[in-house]
């Protein structure tokens, strides 16, 4: 069963770069237990000769690995390489998330691993609420600055009683996911046909929700076959 591809952005030159190092490694290896493929460019401060190559090779390097990814992860901290990479990110339509709970509990909303913090525990109904209203895909016509993106992320939203997102009908995609516990793939696949209608791509959304049937079917087949080769 293949994992959904996490891109971790974050400083690598700015600041403590030991700290800088520190907060990856940490986060790559959370995000791999909790079930991601992680990609992950902050390591390659490690590399000899690294700080010789010029920024913009580095950016050219790693924005079409961006593409690749489900999500981007940006770390805390000052860096206009990150910066650039979260700018690009929104420009693919792939969600974007500064903390790594909101990022666990979308995917795995049921992940063992999902809080370090035993308060916010308790709390994963509302964040998995938040983390939708994280992933709403920007227009290129209404692309969000990096300043922007920051004073979005500090917004208080009232995720209980008047949720943002998806309550067209008066009921929400999550509710249902939850609800009938679809999990990562048919998550999505239902987001994607809840929306369709009411974002102006619904050619594109569907095709989406189709990528994301045929890989959950992909997984059944897998399972299939196992189960007659044991027989």
């Amino acid at each position: 069963m293949s994992r959904p591809i996490v891109y971790i952005s974050g400083p690598i030159t700015l600041g403590d770069r030991e700290h800088n190092l520190r907060q990856a490694q940490k986060a790559h290896l959370r995000l791999m237990a909790a079930g991601f493929a992680v990609i992950n460019p902050i390591l390659t401060m490690t590399i000899p000769g690294c700080w010789d190559v010029p920024h913009d090779d580095w950016i050219a390097a790693d924005l079409p690995l961006i593409e690749k990814a489900d999500a981007l992860l940006r770390l805390s901290g000052e860096s206009k390489g990150a910066d650039e990479e979260v700018d690009h990110a929104y420009k693919c339509e792939i969600p974007v998330f500064e903390n790594i709970d909101h990022l666990i509990g979308f995917f795995f909303p049921l992940s063992p691993l999902l809080h370090e913090n035993a308060a916010l525990r308790d709390q994963e109904a509302d964040l998995i609420k938040y983390a939708e209203e994280l992933i709403e895909p920007i227009t290129p016509g209404s692309l969000r600055s990096t300043k922007e993106l920051s004073a979005w992320n500090d917004k208080e939203y009232d995720l209980i009683n008047h949720p943002p997102h998806y309550t067209h009908g008066g009921i929400e995609a999550i509710d249902v996911i939850e609800a009938w516990e679809l999990g990562y793939d048919l998550g999505n696949a239902l987001k994607y046909i809840a929306r369709h209608a009411y974002k102006g791509k619904p050619l594109e959304d569907m095709r989406k929700c189709r990528w994301y049937l045929n890989r959950y079917i992909g997984v059944l087949e897998e399972a299939d076959q196992k189960s007659c080769k044991s027989k």
